[in-house]
């Protein structure tokens, strides 16, 4: 399974992050997020899938 990330700056009054996660998106991230943020959930994600 691919590994991703969904970013989005939340334009309008929909949010769609629940639905990135919904189908599949790794983690997610809401702008604006910091430097030490985005390496936190990169690390995550590279990190080996629990077997």
């Amino acid at each position: 399974m691919a590994r991703t990330i969904a970013m989005t700056g939340l334009h309008g009054s929909f949010n769609r992050l629940p639905a990135a996660e919904f189908v599949g998106a790794s983690r997610t991230l809401m702008k604006p997020f910091t430097q030490e943020d985005l390496l936190s959930v990169v690390d995550d994600v590279l990190q080996p899938a629990p077997i």
